[in-house]
């Protein structure tokens, strides 16, 4: 969110601002809050709706590929967390590694 989002948002929860500062009640505060929560919310959403699900194709090669790594040890914790973090690679969402 850039700022003119913010202050947009925060002009709508009717939030004051006053030079350098901001003036609020706590009900404007929790307004504010709702506020972005919606938005962030919305953009998530439009994020979702925009990929394509992962066929089982693709989930076999990832399963595959993942299952080599921890050939010498049964599933653990690590293994469905590798798992995991290869989906979200092939998504190109997440980030951690």
């Amino acid at each position: 969110m850039n700022r003119d989002e913010f202050e947009l948002l925060a002009k709508k929860a009717g939030i004051a601002k006053h030079g350098l500062g901001w003036t609020a009640w706590e009900s404007q505060l929790e307004r504010f809050a709702e506020l972005i929560v919606e938005r962030e919310r919305n953009e998530c959403a439009k994020v979702c709706e925009q990929r394509k699900p992962l066929t089982e194709e693709e989930i076999a090669k990832i399963l595959d590929r993942e299952r080599m790594k921890w050939a010498t040890s049964p599933p653990t914790y690590e293994f469905a967390l590798a798992f995991a973090r290869a989906i979200e690679k092939a998504h190109g969402i997440g980030g951690e590694g």
